[in-house]
């Protein structure tokens, strides 16, 4: 009843004469009996400070205030405190020129009369929108009669009642006074046809989808509308409302098409859909489970316009935007340049933007003339699923994931099948026929040339779905055609499918075949791409194109190093290596960082620039559907972290997918082995003072995350160097938080390799020492190794290197500070203050008597952080690198 009782109260009262935009302080008509003073019409305002919950209890407070605050109007205030008051998300303009449809979106809402609000930004007064939230009204002079003349929108603020008519309202807010409709049609004639134009199937309200629109430009000002028009931030459900306004948008076009739909005039002024939004928000901010308001930055113009003293207020002065980030956040954009969509029968699909020829809405009245009804609805679909811009792949971008399709063979069977095409040929005029006809003969005549050519990509099991295989590396052999004025044939594409041979037998070529592997474009190794080749794609989901391309060129500016290894001689030497390698053990790394392997230095090139975490389900990122993907030797090479740990023998346990931000152990156990709060980016490993547990920060930090010149401490390494002294921690009940990590470390690892490329591509250092670790991913996709350039030498993270670090101040003496900072030296091996498993010893505070003089007999360094580049330091001690080809 309460709510019945909410949603009447805006239309139950009585009728008020017509004010333009009037602000009065009235006294109140009727004052309660137990009122034995004046009682202000203003009151509870002012108050002495906002955001404080009205006293329902006090006896000024009315029971009933038609132009005032009552007790009912007071509940829904404090009510509403709960809520979060955040600033309205505005248009974009530089968003939606880089997608190229800024065009379209600024016509299509001025065709509907609201791009004003759409564009014009505010600041918020968080406080002053939940007074009008909260006390919001319509009113009608004749309430038998509801027009767009007679009504009026009313509210509180700053204990002034402020009502002004419609049209004085859309004249503040630059909205159209046309159409004048005070009422939503709930049986709207092209309801339908239009749903089924823009995207598939009959429209229900409530159960129809903004992601279900096709075309980029409506389905963001779709995004548009509902946020702005009906504050409608996190949900995308269409309703009846959205879908007439967005109709009233494309009107004009839909009547030039002659394409079958009703033509209805919308009747429902926008005006009155934003002052409805406004008396309902409350409903659902009060009882809903949502707590976010964003509607309130509109309400601004309101409040200066009558002159409310702001300056009493506290003002929110961000501007949000619906730009590139928001767009990807509602998963709208795939990323910066990529629009992801669903086909007719719901296949998600993916196309680079800015792409005028298919997203402009004026080229619907082009084709209106010469289609069919029944293929009018087709024409946005039939020209974004043509092959060359699009990729039916799985998703691959490093924050999310997704399956690559089902049948290949199927897909290429599709597109040169002739009773496919001549179905689609169907009804087309000559002109129509005709363009699709030369599509046809370019499909079928790349459809001969591959049928030899593609050979099985390489998949890390036979469970997992074989890839294609692309241009610029070798066993790539790609045609591709270039047309000129024809838009089909223009930016056409090869579709390619996988053979059925087996894996064993994917270097048994014919012929023919052999002779085009051996055409490589690319004559030689550590040779640049060139991003103006024909044949290098603008966009490939599962292959080379033009921005990996380009991040390839960039590494090979990169120096690839080998990586550094433990070096079981050093830590036997210093008496730690049990300690080491227990606890490396307990992380599950330790065959990763005792294992040694060679470096092919190109082929790590091709990894870091194509590298890609990616999810079966975005939206619950798991360990059981994350996988691993790169090309590698032109090769498309994917497997399952679970598959990755397999081949590292890293443990599969713990299966997180994400790092923790806060880690409650993370500052006592700084405490416990350092000095102070832990601060990610700001802790050192020269702070942590026990010599088992610092040369083991110095091996993670080099193997999983790639560190090789900075010792600053993140986040994930500390929470793996916890995983590896857990028990101890457990079993000595020192205080410290007991709590699982939840990180799985190869998923550190492949992060890191994800991530690797930005800081070589665009920071000073131009050095890597990441690469060694993936030779066993080559052989284990079987690349012909034999091709490429190897640096056979072993480096590891031995007494030289511990030195150059200055954690070992010479062959047996450890250098650390204690909790005061002051420099010490001790004499390894020293079992006795050095083992694990003394968990005093973890804290490593060895007695005054232990330290020793400095062995080079001159004052300690004050700088305790790592050298900034220890490769010189190194240079006179190392082999030179033996290559061979």
């Amino acid at each position: 009843m309460e709510l019945i009782k909410e949603l009447l109260f805006p239309l139950q009262m009585p009728p008020r004469t017509k004010q333009s935009a009037n602000r009065t302080k009235k006294t109140n008509n009727t004052p309660p009996l137990q009122a034995q003073q004046p009682i202000s019409a203003s009151y509870p305002c002012p108050r002495e400070q906002e955001d404080e919950p009205i006293n329902l209890d006090d006896p000024m407070l009315l029971d009933f205030n038609y132009e005032g605050w009552d007790k009912e109007t007071a509940s829904r205030y404090n009510a509403l405190l709960k809520v979060e008051i955040l600033p309205t998300c505005f248009c974009h303009a530089e968003t939606l020129v880089e997608l190229g449809i800024d065009e379209n979106v600024f016509e299509t809402l001025q065709a509907m009369g609201i791009s004003p609000l759409c564009y014009a930004t505010h600041e918020l007064y968080p406080d002053l929108v939940c007074q009008v939230l909260a006390t919001a009204t319509i009113s009608y002079e004749d309430r038998s009669a509801p027009s767009y003349a007679n009504c009026s929108f009313s509210f509180m603020a700053d204990g002034e009642y402020c009502s002004l008519s419609l049209d004085k309202l859309n004249e503040i807010c630059e909205i159209a006074n046309e159409p004048r409709g005070v009422a939503v049609a709930k049986k709207f004639a092209p309801s339908n046809t239009f749903w089924e134009l823009i995207t598939t199937g009959n429209f229900t309200p409530g159960k129809a989808y903004q992601s279900q629109i096709r075309n980029p430009a409506l389905r963001v000002i779709a995004k548009i509308i509902s946020n702005l028009l009906f504050a409608k931030d996190q949900t995308s459900k269409v309703t009846n409302g959205e879908l007439q306004t967005l109709y009233a948008g494309i009107e004009d076009e839909i009547r030039a098409s002659g394409s079958g739909i009703p033509i209805t005039k919308v009747k429902t002024n926008p005006g009155f859909h934003f002052i409805t939004m406004l008396c309902e928000r409350r409903l659902c901010l009060m009882h809903g489970t949502n707590k976010n308001d964003r509607s309130g930055s509109l309400l601004t113009p309101l409040f200066k316009h009558f002159g409310i003293d702001l300056s009493k207020y506290k003002v929110n002065t961000e501007i949000q935007y619906l730009d590139i980030r928001y767009l990807m956040a509602c998963h709208i954009m795939r990323d910066e340049d990529t629009y992801s969509f669903s086909d007719k029968e719901g296949t998600q699909l993916f196309v680079k933007l800015p792409h005028p020829e298919i997203t402009r809405l004026a080229s619907l009245t082009t084709y209106a003339s010469s289609h069919h009804p029944s293929s009018y609805a087709l024409i946005l679909m039939t020209r974004l699923t043509d092959a060359e811009w699009l990729t039916r792949s799985g998703r691959t971008t490093a924050s999310c994931g997704g399956s690559s399709i089902s049948s290949p063979a199927a897909a290429l069977a599709e597109v040169t099948s002739d009773s496919h095409q001549q179905t689609r040929l169907h009804d087309r005029t000559v002109q129509e026929r005709r363009l699709w006809e030369q599509a046809l003969q370019l499909r079928k005549f790349i459809a001969r040339v591959i049928d030899v050519c593609l050979i099985r990509p390489r998949a890390a099991n036979p469970t997992e779905p074989a890839r294609t295989i692309l241009y610029p590396f070798p066993f790539a052999p790609i045609i591709a055609v270039r047309g000129s004025a024809i838009t089909i044939q223009s930016r056409f594409r090869c579709l390619h499918a996988p053979s059925n041979r087996p894996v064993e037998q994917r270097k048994q070529t014919t012929p023919r075949h052999r002779e085009h592997n051996n055409q490589s474009p690319r004559e030689q190794e550590d040779e640049p791409i060139n991003l103006d080749y024909p044949m290098l794609l603008d966009f490939n989901c599962e292959g080379w194109d033009k921005e990996t391309a380009s991040r390839y060129n960039a590494l090979l500016k990169v120096e690839i190093l080998p990586t550094r290894f433990c070096h079981a001689e050093t830590l036997v030497e210093l008496t730690i290596d049990e300690d080491v390698f227990e606890t490396l053990q307990e992380m599950g790394i330790a065959p990763l960082c005792y294992a040694t392997h060679e470096i092919y230095p190109d082929l790590v090139r091709q990894v870091l620039a194509t590298a890609t975490i990616s999810y079966e389900d975005c939206s619950a990122p798991s360990y059981a559907n994350c996988s691993f993907s790169f090309m590698a030797d032109g090769e498309y090479c994917s497997m399952s972290l679970n598959k990755l740990n397999e081949i590292y023998e890293i443990a599969n346990e713990p299966r997180g997918v994400a790092v923790a931000k806060k880690f409650a152990p993370s500052n006592t156990l700084w405490e416990l082995i350092a000095t102070g709060n832990f601060t990610p980016g700001k802790a050192y490993q020269s702070q942590i003072r026990k010599p088992a547990l610092r040369v083991i920060a110095k091996i993670i930090s080099n193997l999983l995350f790639a560190k090789d010149q900075t010792s600053k401490v993140t986040n994930g390494e500390l929470q793996t160097l916890y995983a590896g002294i857990e028990d101890e921690i457990r079993a000595s009940r020192s205080g410290i938080p007991i709590t699982k990590v939840k990180t799985n470390p190869c998923f550190q690892f492949i992060t890191m390799l994800c991530q690797r490329r930005l800081c070589l591509m665009h920071g000073t250092n131009k050095k890597d020492r990441s690469g060694s670790l993936l030779t066993p991913l080559f052989k284990h996709f079987g690349i012909d190794l034999s091709k490429y350039k190897v640096n056979t030498e072993i480096q590891y993270l031995d007494i030289r290197y511990l030195m150059a670090c200055h954690i070992m101040r010479d062959e047996d003496t450890y250098s650390f500070s204690d909790k005061e900072g002051t420099q010490l030296f001790v004499k390894l091996p020293h079992p006795e203050i050095t083992r694990l498993s003394e968990f005093d010893n973890i804290r490593f505070l060895p007695p005054p008597e232990l330290p020793c003089t400095d062995p080079r007999a001159t004052a300690p360094d004050a700088d305790m952080e790592d050298v900034e580049d220890i490769t010189q330091a190194l240079t006179h001690h190392t082999t030179s690198e033996s290559w061979r080809m």
